[in-house]
């Protein structure tokens, strides 16, 4: 039996089907990115990880469900012979990677309203010069 590690929030958004769980890949990445390997199994990871990236709303919170995802896949992993460990852990370490440089689109779709985006002001500085850049509509 593998013990996943998730929040209590996170397992009641799943429970109550609050969540959009569509496994490892979805749509046109489901072939890409498969549920299962060599007899590893990593749907219930992916999920949870999905609830996470639902519920998320900063960049800490991206990095908190990444981490937990590579968790919980290793405790998949652990459940195999040791044979299958060393390939396992290769593969949550990919599936990991690929989350942690390309998850961005995902967990910030649909959170953020295109009316807040609009009129954003930049105020920085950079090498001593003061910059201000207004950012106007999306056309």
């Amino acid at each position: 039996m593998i013990h996943y590690y998730a929040d209590p929030k996170v397992w009641e958004h799943i429970e109550g089907n609050k969540v959009e769980a569509n496994g490892c890949g979805a749509g046109w990445s489901a072939w890409i990115i498969p549920n299962k390997w060599f007899g590893l199994d990593f749907t219930m990871a992916c999920h949870i990880h999905d609830a996470y990236y639902d519920l998320g709303k900063t960049n800490e919170d991206k990095i908190v469900a990444d981490r937990i995802f590579y968790n919980n896949m290793l405790r998949v992993v652990e459940t195999r012979p040791k044979c299958l460990q060393f390939v396992g852990k290769r593969l949550a370490l990919r599936y990991y990677q690929a989350v942690k440089e390309f998850g961005a689109v995902a967990f910030w779709s649909g959170k953020n309203n295109p009316d807040e985006m609009r009129g954003a002001v930049i105020d920085t500085t950079v090498k001593g010069i003061k910059v201000i850049k207004t950012i106007g509509a999306i056309t």
